[in-house]
């Protein structure tokens, strides 16, 4: 395999106004590339990715459920 691995960089974001004010987000994601052949016109890789909110609207908290993606892919490069 010429590229074994390829990562994604982790996001966030968010907003505070005040303590019962705010809200933040993280998103973290990867892949990997996990068999080539010896043409390299297949390849299959895998992926993986991890989403997940909070924060506080007029001092009540919050929290979104965890969201886990999980995925196979497979390339086909035609020839030409």
């Amino acid at each position: 395999v010429s590229q074994q691995s390829q990562f994604r960089p982790s996001t966030g974001g968010g907003n505070f106004h005040n303590r019962h004010n705010w809200g933040a987000n993280v998103a973290v994601s990867a892949g990997a590339k996990v068999w080539e052949s010896a043409n390299q016109r297949h390849s299959v890789g895998i992926h993986g990715s991890y989403d997940q909110g909070a924060g506080s609207y007029q001092g009540y908290r919050y929290q979104s459920p965890p969201q886990w993606n999980a995925g196979v892919s497979y390339v086909y490069k035609f020839p030409g």
